[in-house]
């Protein structure tokens, strides 16, 4: 007769495993083992809570959020959220921990008091992050306002690109030819009269000389591979530029204006 009894275990059977339940005369894991709460009390655990402490656990692990959701049998990794319990104390231990982040967040010591931070302290970071674009890298400044080209990275003194990638160059040639198409089809607008086909012809005229530019320089025997490329721009839009210029634009009152005395008269006195 075999020593072994084979026994199907139910619901009623684990929930009593984790925690004394009144009227069962089984003992607890943590009673059959030793454990007890800080203050002496018994634990008692549900199976949920065990879920939400595995979770806590994979996420304290780094496992990808993917393999917990498939782990934990979820249809959606943003559900992983409701079961972590990492405190924001240790995920801020986790992000100091990435090589290069302290010195790329700056100043952070004088963050923490309030203390003004200076160009300098930003200057001192250097080029801590780039945004890669279809052409090469944007090392717009992110402490300032956002990009104001909305993709347009031909005509942005921003844009970076390096001598030797072949990839971004033959995309910069296809960038060419579709320019070059535009522009003939607004050439034909503005023989045609059509209303904005002006506008759009001087643009893409533009653009068309900048990708050559880039394309001949990225081409050039003279300049080694590796070597980083940023086009000028004199006539590129800019909000500060743009608002500088409605101020000079503006009448100023000086010591010949006619208008000077009827301004006095209404002000009720005298002025310099």
């Amino acid at each position: 007769m075999s020593p072994v009894l084979l026994w199907t275990l139910d619901n009623a059977a684990f929930t009593y495993d984790l925690g004394p339940r009144k009227g069962a005369n089984k003992k607890s894991i943590w009673q059959r083992h030793g454990y007890k709460n800080p203050d002496g009390s018994e634990i008692k655990l549900t199976s949920h809570q065990l879920r939400h402490l595995l979770n806590t656990v994979a996420q304290r692990g780094d496992l990808g959020q993917l393999d917990i959701a498939m782990w934990s049998g979820r249809a959606n990794i943003h559900q992983n959220r409701t079961y972590n319990h990492m405190s924001e104390y240790e995920v801020l231990d986790k992000v100091k921990a990435v090589p290069g982040l302290r010195a790329m967040m700056g100043p952070l010591d004088k963050v923490k008091s309030h203390m003004p931070v200076t160009l300098e302290d930003l200057d001192a970071i250097g080029e801590g992050i780039a945004h890669v674009t279809e052409y090469g890298f944007c090392v717009h400044d992110f402490s300032m306002v956002p990009c104001q080209k909305h993709q347009d990275c031909i005509n942005c003194t921003e844009q970076v690109c390096v001598k030797g990638d072949e990839e971004k160059l033959a995309r910069l040639k296809m960038q060419r030819d579709m320019t070059q198409a535009q522009l003939d089809k607004a050439e034909s607008g503005v023989a045609e009269g059509f209303y904005g086909a002006g506008r759009w012809y001087e643009h893409q005229k533009q653009t068309l000389a900048r990708t050559i530019e880039l394309i001949q320089l990225l081409e050039s025997d003279d300049i080694e591979d590796g070597a980083v490329i940023r086009l000028r721009n004199d006539n590129e839009f800019s909000p500060l530029r743009r608002e500088i210029a409605a101020k000079e634009s503006q009448p100023r009152l000086g010591a010949g204006d006619t208008n000077k005395e009827e301004v006095r008269a209404l002000l009720g006195g005298d002025f310099g």
